[in-house]
């Protein structure tokens, strides 16, 4: 809550889908399904954890410099 004046920062949420490349542990290579560029991602959401596989269809978000794998998509 604040006055009319004052400014808000809403962070920019990108929500992209890539193709899963390899599992290393904690770290999962994701493949941009449109720029066809890797991404090494370590934040993973609770909900798809431990479920994923090589080659299953994902939704990551970037948000705030930070990229994390959301749900596998069909």
């Amino acid at each position: 809550v604040g006055p009319v004046s004052m400014q808000v920062h809403v962070p920019m949420i990108n929500k992209k889908v890539g193709q899963i490349i390899s599992i290393n542990g904690d770290v999962v290579q994701v493949m941009d399904s449109e720029t066809f560029e890797t991404l090494d991602i370590s934040l993973i959401d609770d909900e798809v954890k431990g479920k994923l596989e090589n080659g299953q269809n994902v939704e990551y978000w970037v948000v705030m410099d930070k990229t994390k794998i959301m749900r596998i998509k069909n």
